[in-house]
């Protein structure tokens, strides 16, 4: 319940408006078994009252099949080891993998069109200079 509700807060705050649609495709391993199709009717029921979103799909793939869902877990590991270089640049270490990380996330910024911190209140994660999330 609390990962459907986080993915709509994600999707209402940055995909309210200019999209009449939404296609997910989310690794196998995120999906609970018992209820395979929850995500969706949730997303259907909280997008389509809320936003300009009026079409839903959500569908679960196996990573080793499925390039983009491969990508997208290259991307967020690539995200994970910056972070923790940040943690550890300010603790002394890791200066070496922290600044080689730093030069692909400089390569990818212009890319990235939101980010979000979660839980905001501790999470210390930035992508720019000024502690922010987003270049705006």
């Amino acid at each position: 319940m609390t990962y459907n509700y986080l993915i709509g807060i994600l999707i209402k705050h940055h995909f309210e408006y200019d999209y009449e649609q939404l296609n997910l495709v989310l690794d196998n391993r995120n999906k609970s078994v018992d209820n395979l199709k929850d995500l969706q009717h949730y997303l259907e029921t909280e997008l389509i009252v809320n936003t300009d979103i009026k079409y839903v799909n959500v569908q679960y793939v196996d990573s080793k099949n499925c390039d983009l869902v491969q990508v997208a877990d290259v991307f967020n590991n690539l995200l994970y080891r910056y972070g923790n270089g940040q943690q550890f640049q300010h603790q002394g270490k890791g200066e070496k993998n922290y600044n080689k990380n730093k030069q692909i996330m400089t390569m990818l910024l212009p890319r990235i069109r939101c980010a979000i911190r979660f839980p905001e209140s501790k999470c210390e994660f930035t992508l720019y200079e000024d502690n922010s999330l987003t270049n705006v």
